[in-house]
């Protein structure tokens, strides 16, 4: 780890055709659901009451908000990222309390994606194996991340109305993630559509608003150049 650079907690979201619409967006627009707030929500009215049928009508009132379905999906989906982040630690900890601790704290402990962890924290309170570049290692990472950035567009804010200016539509196609190797390529997520300025009718009256029509949304593989 550089000196710039910082671990985050990991807190999943689901985005299912089943989750909260947002209220006077396009259909097709929709709330993402965070694990960890599903998980919040319940542990905070665990501990405001213990009745049991306050809990239930805590819990009813959720599924009236989102759908049982995704709040299903929500459960596996922090399941799942568990069992992802303990097979990536492998068997560099021999004892299972520390990596659960470190899960512990990564998953749920930590907060949100708003919390950073540098490398001394992650040295010092995770007991994670962190290592300083030397000078020349520095400068192969900050070259590498000059390149992703350029390629990810990193420094350039997504504005929708800066890309659609006076125009009434706009097609683009972004590099929203990358997992490259020496010999398998890259790996490049791309998301492809359409941005379309439209008048929406809204209990204020007549209002703008950009209407994201999403035409494709998935990995696509780059082969290795020389």
């Amino acid at each position: 780890m550089t000196k710039q650079a910082t671990l985050g907690p990991i807190d999943p979201s689901v985005n299912t055709p089943l989750n909260p619409g947002i209220q006077g967006a396009p259909p097709n627009m929709k709330v993402p659901v965070s694990v960890e707030d599903v998980n919040g929500f319940i542990e905070f009215v665990r501990s405001v009451s213990e009745d049991s049928d306050h809990v239930r009508e805590a819990f009813l009132r959720l599924t009236d908000a989102v759908n049982p379905l995704v709040l299903g999906n929500a459960f596996r989906a922090r399941s799942q990222i568990r069992m992802l982040a303990r097979k990536l630690m492998g068997d560099k900890y021999a004892k299972s309390d520390v990596v659960e601790g470190i899960l512990g704290f990564l998953c749920s402990e930590s907060g949100s994606h708003d919390y950073t962890i540098n490398r001394r924290e992650a040295k010092d309170k995770l007991g994670l194996p962190i290592e300083k570049p030397d000078d020349a290692l520095y400068e192969i990472i900050k070259g590498l991340y000059d390149d992703i950035a350029a390629q990810l567009e990193i420094p350039r804010p997504f504005d929708p109305n800066t890309m659609l200016g006076a125009d009434s539509s706009v097609d683009y196609c972004f590099s929203r993630a990358l997992i490259e190797s020496v010999p398998g390529g890259s790996h490049v997520f791309v998301s492809e559509g359409r941005l379309l300025r439209q008048e929406l009718q809204t209990p204020q009256g007549l209002q703008m608003a950009i209407q994201d029509e999403r035409m494709f949304d998935a990995w696509r593989h780059e082969d290795a150049q020389e």
